[in-house]
């Protein structure tokens, strides 16, 4: 499982906001609601935001192809716990230094269909949950939905082009895209 990370990722660890760094001319980032509303406060608000994100991974993942859901559980030591409760599927994959802490990141294979995540989206949305990613199992994509958006890496930049411009009205007006 994600046995091509450190090819495709070149030394970036799994943590969201490393990735957007290390690679900017294969991110985007596309606005889980118009004019960057960052928090849904109604159930129409909250479908526009299941909505988009099926759509973006729609495009990424086929029905029933098998993806990767990695989250994280925090701690100050530098060997995991125990697997977080939330995610009772999952397995620890490695453990990430960040600043004087630690991600735990915790992996489990999935069969993508829409709306297989929507619990988790909605989460991630209220700013319940974060430090959710999905990955195609070669590393060839990796998406990271957070409250506001979802950030993609792909493995190209003409394959992020290309998914920019099929969802093109979710952009940021920004120049640096964020």
């Amino acid at each position: 499982m994600l046995d091509n990370w450190t090819t495709s990722f070149l030394r970036c660890e799994p943590v969201a906001h490393r990735l957007r760094a290390a690679f900017p001319q294969r991110w985007v980032r596309f606005h889980s609601l118009p004019n960057a509303k960052r928090y849904p406060e109604s159930e129409l608000e909250y479908q526009i935001v299941l909505d988009r994100f099926n759509s973006v991974v729609g495009e990424l993942a086929r029905p029933e192809t098998t993806i990767v859901l990695l989250t994280t559980e925090f701690s100050f030591a530098p060997e995991p716990k125990r697997a977080p409760s939330d995610w009772p599927e999952v397995v620890w994959w490695r453990s990430v230094e960040v600043e004087d802490s630690f991600w735990h990141v915790y992996a489990a294979e999935v069969k993508w269909q829409a709306q297989r995540f929507d619990d988790v989206v909605r989460r991630v949305a209220a700013d319940a949950t974060g430090n959710v990613m999905m990955c195609h199992p070669a590393c060839e994509w990796v998406v990271h939905p957070y409250d506001g958006g979802t950030d993609v890496i792909l493995a190209s930049t003409e394959s992020r082009n290309l998914l920019r411009e099929r969802f093109i009205g979710w952009l940021s007006s920004r120049s640096d895209g964020l």
